[in-house]
C-alpha cells in the first residue's frame, strides 16, 4: 500500500529545463515526471549519503575485479597513469 503524499512541492523551470527533465524522465521510462523528479531527489547524495557509499563500495569491488584480471604488470601502483583528455 502507497503512502498518502499530501505535501506539495512547486517549482519553475524554463521551457528548456523543462525539455531536458522530460527527455531524462522518458529515457528512464518514470510513468510521470512528477515521479521521475521524486524519484531523483530522493536519491540524491544530501538525501542519501549511504546509497552514494554504497555505490562508490561497489565501484571499487569491480575495479579491483579487473585489476584482478589484468597482466601483474599493468596494474603496477608505481606506474604513473596518464592524465585524462
Amino acid at each position: 500500500m502507497q503512502k498518502v503524499r499530501n505535501h506539495l512541492i512547486n517549482f519553475r523551470v524554463t521551457e528548456e529545463e523543462y525539455g531536458k527533465l522530460k527527455n531524462a524522465c522518458d529515457r528512464q521510462g518514470a510513468r510521470c515526471l512528477s515521479h521521475f523528479v521524486r524519484d531523483v531527489m530522493l536519491q540524491s547524495p544530501n538525501l542519501n549519503p549511504d546509497g552514494v557509499i554504497t555505490k562508490v563500495d561497489k565501484l571499487d569491488r569491480r575495479l579491483a575485479a579487473l585489476e584482478n584480471r589484468l597482466p601483474s604488470d599493468m596494474c603496477s601502483k608505481e606506474k604513473e597513469v596518464p592524465p585524462c583528455v
